[in-house]
């Protein structure tokens, strides 16, 4: 089979040297065939990539909110609804 494109992709030597090693622990005779392999399977519909980790990702802001809203709370800044009564009357009897 006759390649008319080649793929660039630059990477760290130390990326480069655990790559070796994998594909060849995998069977494959490089980095390029295991690539190749790895991008004919994705056309081809073979092969289906997903990711797993934390389901939320940081968020200083998110976090803050929250713990300035925790703080208020166990200061005795928050207001305690009542459910028994309608709400918009205890929200009208705070402003």
């Amino acid at each position: 089979m006759s390649y008319q494109y080649k793929l660039q992709i630059p990477i760290s030597e130390d990326l480069n040297k655990q790559l070796k090693e994998k594909v060849k622990e995998l069977g494959f005779s490089s980095i390029s065939e295991a690539t190749r392999f790895l991008l004919i399977n994705l056309v081809n519909g073979n092969l289906s990539i997903g990711f797993s980790g934390k389901a939320l990702r940081r968020n200083d802001d998110l976090e803050n909110l929250i713990l300035e809203s925790v703080k208020e709370q166990k200061d005795g800044k928050t207001k305690k609804l009542d459910f028994t009564k309608p709400l918009h009357n205890q929200i009208i009897e705070d402003l």
